[in-house]
């Protein structure tokens, strides 16, 4: 007589069942207490290693960390608490890794900042200030800004690999453009290795048109320098050479008269 389906179902799931008993499979929750008996910690785990949630609590009663592990890794949300039980940081993992969303709250409850990540490396970034507005922003993607607490945008950077194909010398090269406080471009300037100047710098009025250009080298004045008036009319035009000026200086008066002419050498007028 043939074993009816049903009945080799029921066998399989036994032995299966008895097999992970036997073999250490079945999940232990480990307890651990304060002093005044109540809860500080449990772990969920399996054979040894941490699975399913781990809640930590404070003396107090309130709940202080809670986070979920496989195979004796954090994967997915890990969450912490102040001691007066408001949320102060929340954050995705996988695979023992964070990946995506990391957000902190200060003491009042608002957010404070929220960091990106993709497989453990950071890939952004958000800052506020306690008033609720934005004060950093880091897109992921090379380009950064920062507001002061009005909301204005005062500086923004974009990292860059060079200002075109003939420049690799390993330096760290930015686009970095301030704001007048009323929020209009004053300066767009090109860097590297921080601050230092390197490439084309432009300077604006706050009407936006353009006051003067300039081009630097390792943080000195090169080449040509050019400025306007703010009718757009050309106020002046001198040549630099190893942040000194060197070369014929042209000046016009703001109606476009030519004015008087200088030559310098080294920074000095001859």
């Amino acid at each position: 007589m043939k074993p009816k389906p049903l009945t080799i179902l029921l066998s399989l799931t036994f032995l299966f069942l008895f097999s992970g008993f036997v073999y250490g499979q079945e999940p232990e929750v480990k307890k651990e207490f304060w002093g005044n008996g109540k809860l500080k910690k449990e772990t969920h785990s399996v054979s040894g290693e941490k699975n399913g949630l781990e809640t930590v609590w404070y003396e107090s009663g309130r709940k202080r960390e809670e986070s979920n592990f496989k195979n004796g890794e954090k994967d997915g949300v890990s969450t912490a608490w102040d001691e007066e039980g408001r949320k102060k940081w929340e954050g995705h993992y996988a695979v023992g890794k964070l990946d995506g969303p990391v957000t902190r709250w200060n003491e009042n409850g608002l957010k404070h900042e929220v960091r990106h990540y993709k497989a453990g490396n950071e890939a952004g970034r958000t800052e506020w200030y306690e008033n609720g507005n934005k004060s950093y922003e880091d897109d992921g993607n090379h380009r950064s800004t920062m507001w002061n607490k009005n909301g204005k945008k005062v500086q923004e950077e974009y990292l860059v690999d060079g200002f075109n194909d003939d420049i690799d010398d390993g330096s760290l090269r930015m686009i970095v453009t301030f704001f007048y406080p009323s929020g209009e471009k004053s300066v767009e300037a090109h860097v590297k290795d921080g601050y230092t100047k390197d490439g084309p710098s432009r300077y604006f009025y706050r009407s936006g048109e353009i006051m003067r250009d300039e081009y630097y080298k390792d943080g000195k004045k090169e080449g040509l320098v050019k400025e306007w008036y703010k009718n757009g009319r050309r106020k002046y035009e001198t040549t630099f050479k190893g942040g000194k000026e060197n070369g014929l200086r042209t000046e016009w008066s703001e109606d476009g008269r030519i004015a008087p002419q200088g030559t310098f050498k080294d920074g000095k007028e001859q």
